[in-house]
Formats: C-alpha cells, structure tokens, sequence
C-alpha cells in the first residue's frame, strides 16, 4: 500500500538560474575586456612619442581617447560601490566577492587605470616625461597587475565550473525524485486496476443488482490507464527537461 506519509530527502538549495549563470559567465570576461583595453592604450601612448607628422598625432590622440573611454566604461565593474543598472544585482554581487578574494583585492585594475589616464595625459602634455612615465607604468602592469588578472581569473572559472557542476547535479536530483513520485504514481494505479478487476468480477457474480456497480468498476479502470499514460508522459518530460539543463 502506497504511504502518504512517506517523503524523499529534501532537495539541495536549487542552482543559480540559467540567466544568471550567463550573467555571472559575462561578467567573468571583464578582466579579460580591461586587459584588452588598457593594453590598447598603453600601446597608443607608447606610440604617440614616435609619430613626428601633425596629422598622424592627431589621428592617435583621437584613438587614445577611444581607447580611453572603452576602459572608464569596464572601471565601474571594479568599483565595489558603483550601481551597474543593465547587471542583475545578484550577478554584480557575485562578481564583487570574486574581486574582493583576488591577491590584492582587485586593486592593481583601479590603480592601473588611474596610471594609464595619467600616462595619456604626460604623452599628449608632458612629452619629456613620457618616457619615464610609460616605464613606470609598464612595471606597474608586468609586476602587479598580470599576477592579479591570472588569480582573478583562477577564482572566476572556478566559480563558473562550480556553477555548472551544481546546476548537473540538481538535475540529476530532480530527476531522481521525478522518477520516485511516477513510481509511485504507477503503483497506485496498479492498485486502482486491481480494485476496478475485483469489483468487476463481484458486479458479475451480483447479476442485474451489480450493474450499476460494474459501470462505476469500468470508469475506475478507465482512470487507471489515464494515470498511468499521464506517469508516463511526465516520465519523459522529465527526462528531456533535465537533459536540457
């Protein structure tokens, strides 16, 4: 007999969802989008000092400001207090932890780009200091800003994989107990059919007196293919869902 009572273990915390798992997968491109950018940049400024024709400064000083604007729009992303409104709340909150348990905080991305806006403006200004400055500025990035990027991006796949490992397992979860309730759905119409056949028969035995009776023993039976063609239907939803997610 089927027990009511009975349940299965309570399911694990259900994974982020499908949104906000591309969200966070987004998200973790951006110090990849700040190295591409400052190094754009910094290469800009590099030459900036060896182009000797009006035109062709003029030209560069136009692409270190393009150049410029792509990273003040990447900075907001590494200022822990900054309101992204596009980002999904929980999303920008996860990336921040990530930011906050890199080596150094984060901090050589903000420091950095402080150094590059700097570094833009003695190249165009200050042209005799150009060359110190880029120097220290390259220094800066070889040894403080690369070794945070590659810990940022350890802690950030990382988290990503974890996500994913999640997500598959809380499908194989849900599976399990979609398997144990159609199982026990079965089991209940089993039941049924039996109960129908039995009052069948006694209809039979009743003559004219169990008619009725039979007719309600039919509707039974009808029932119980019902639900189990429903067990079976949900059976493969089931399957195919999962195997989706």
């Amino acid at each position: 007999m089927f027990d009511s009572a009975q349940s299965s273990p309570a399911p694990e915390a259900a994974p982020l969802t499908r949104q906000l798992q591309l969200e966070c997968r987004a998200l973790a491109a951006v110090p990849h989008e700040f190295r591409a950018v400052g190094t754009w940049l910094n290469y800009d400024c590099a030459l900036y000092s060896q182009m000797d024709a009006p035109e062709d400064r003029e030209r560069l000083a136009a692409d270190m400001a393009r150049a410029r604007e792509a990273l003040d729009g990447v900075m907001p992303y590494f200022d822990l207090d900054a309101d992204i409104p596009d980002v999904q709340p929980e999303a920008l909150a996860w990336f921040r932890s990530c930011l906050q348990r890199a080596p150094q905080r984060s901090d050589p991305f903000r420091v950095t780009a402080r150094m590059l806006f700097r570094l833009q403006h003695v190249v165009v200004h200050e042209p005799d200091a150009a060359e110190a400055t880029h120097r220290e500025t390259s220094v800066y990035i070889i040894n403080e800003l690369a070794p945070e990027i590659a810990g940022l991006l350890d802690i950030l796949d990382g988290e990503i994989a974890q996500q994913e490992t999640d997500r598959v397992r809380w499908a194989e979860q849900l599976s399990k107990e979609a398997d144990t309730a159609v199982a026990q759905i079965q089991s209940i119409s089993k039941m049924v059919r039996l109960i129908s056949l039995n009052a069948s028969v006694e209809a039979a035995r009743a003559g004219d007196a169990g008619r009725a009776f039979g007719v309600i023993a039919t509707e039974v039976k009808a029932m119980s293919e019902a639900i189990q063609r429903s067990a079976t239907t949900v059976t493969g939803t089931v399957r195919d869902l999962t195997e989706r997610l």
